[in-house]
C-alpha cells in the first residue's frame, strides 16, 4: 500500500507530537523509556532548550524516533503516564489511512474500468489490512468502496471508517482477554 505525500506528512506530524510528549515528561522518567540511550540524551537536551533551538531538537528527535525505535512501546509507556490521548490520535490516523487507501484503490480501479467498478472485486488494500484485522468484513468494505466510487457519497466513506473501527475494537478486545 503506497502512501501519499500528505499521508506521510501526517505520520511525521504524529511522530513529532510523540517527540514533544516525550520531551515534556519529567527528566527522571527518561531513563525508563523503552528506547536507545542516544534518544534519551537528546530528549534531556531538548528539555533545557528554548525557542527555535528546542524546535530543531524536537525535529531531530523525531527523525531518530522514525528510524530506530519501537514506537508502539513508547505509546504504551506514555499511556501509562499520560492517559490515552496520543494512542487514540494514532489509532484514529491509522483508521483514516486504511479508509483513504481503500477509497483511492476503488477510485483508481473504477477509472481503469471506464468508470465502472463491479460489486465483487478483490482489494489489495484489504489483503494487507486483513493481516492486522482478521475479523474484517471484506464484503461489506468492498461494497461500500464500490458505492463510494460510483456516487462519491460521503456516507459510504464514513461507513467504511466505522467498519474498520469495529474490526479494530474487536481485535483489541480479543487481545485484552488473551
Amino acid at each position: 500500500m503506497e502512501t501519499s505525500r500528505s499521508a506521510r506528512k501526517r505520520e511525521m506530524q504524529q511522530l513529532e507530537r510523540l517527540a514533544v510528549a516525550l520531551v515534556e515528561l519529567p527528566a527522571r522518567l527518561h531513563s525508563l523509556l523503552p528506547c536507545p540511550e542516544e534518544i534519551r540524551e537528546q530528549l534531556g537536551r531538548a528539555q533545557t532548550m528554548k525557542g527555535g533551538a528546542r524546535q530543531r531538537q524536537i525535529k531531530y528527535v523525531t527523525k531518530l524516533l522514525q528510524a530506530e525505535v519501537d514506537q508502539d512501546a513508547l505509546y504504551r509507556f506514555l499511556n501509562q503516564r499520560q492517559g490515552r490521548t496520543l494512542a487514540e490520535a494514532k489509532r484514529q490516523h491509522l483508521l483514516e489511512r486504511w479508509r483513504d487507501a481503500l477509497i483511492d484503490e476503488a477510485l483508481t480501479r473504477a477509472e481503469e474500468g471506464n468508470g465502472v467498478l463491479p460489486e465483487q472485486w478483490r482489494s489489495a488494500v484489504l489483503d494487507e489490512v486483513q493481516g492486522d484485522l482478521p475479523c474484517l468484513d471484506r464484503n461489506a468494505l468492498e461494497r461500500l468502496a464500490c458505492r463510494f466510487a460510483r456516487t462519491r457519497d460521503p456516507r459510504a466513506s464514513r461507513e467504511i471508517f466505522r467498519v474498520f473501527k469495529a474490526a479494530l475494537e474487536e481485535k483489541e478486545r480479543g487481545e485484552s482477554v488473551a
